[in-house]
């Protein structure tokens, strides 16, 4: 059971995360993006596949990072399954690009629900 501080939190995270998909990245934020992609897929174990926004079912609602790094797949998932649609599995790695509309707080408290929900580690690019 959650208490009435939970469920307020819970709700502001909720809006806020309404909030972030109406924003659009710049071009500043695409570039960073690009290089981190670009440095991951340089520096990883062939086993592990860094890879550009992907939406994941978090505890209580999805998450999308700018960039994930996931276990490499070796065959991919049946087009008809709801795993296709949305990720099931909490990526290793995720990474938040901070806008300049956003805050670190939010960002942090975005990070710490990614976290409970099975991220093994978030970074926070800023």
């Amino acid at each position: 059971c959650m208490d009435t501080l939970e469920l307020e939190e819970l709700e502001y995270s909720v809006l806020e995360a309404e909030e972030e998909d109406d924003e659009m990245p710049n071009y500043t934020h695409g570039e960073l993006q690009t290089e981190l992609l670009w440095l991951l897929r340089s520096l990883l174990n062939p086993n592990y596949k860094a890879l550009s926004p992907i939406t994941f079912q978090g505890l209580y609602r999805k998450f999308t990072p700018d960039v994930v790094v996931y276990p490499k797949r070796t065959k991919p998932h049946d087009k008809t399954s709801r795993e296709y649609r949305i990720e099931q599995t909490a990526p290793l790695l995720a990474i938040e690009i901070i806008s300049p509309d956003q805050t670190m707080f939010a960002m942090v408290q975005k990070c710490e629900e990614m976290l409970e929900s099975g991220v093994e580690e978030c970074w926070i690019v800023e």
